[in-house]
């Protein structure tokens, strides 16, 4: 006997996007307009932390140069 005997069978389902089922009330556009929202705000958040980063460290360099040409 094979394993597959013992088997139970399971009708499975294709997996639906969430948007596509709550389309017709429009819940699933309200959650990916949210994510679209929410994904762009961290992706400035993270720019505007490079671009800090980038400032400090330009800063830095620029006091360098001035203390060798100094020194």
């Amino acid at each position: 006997m094979s394993v597959s005997n013992f088997m139970p069978t399971v009708s499975i389902r294709k997996s639906v996007p969430r948007s596509s089922n709550m389309i017709d009330n429009g819940v699933g556009q309200k959650i990916d307009q949210k994510v679209r929202e929410s994904r762009t705000k961290l992706y400035n958040r993270i720019e505007n932390d490079k671009n800090k980063i980038d400032n400090i460290v330009s800063q830095r360099i620029r006091k360098i140069h001035r203390l060798d040409l100094i020194g």
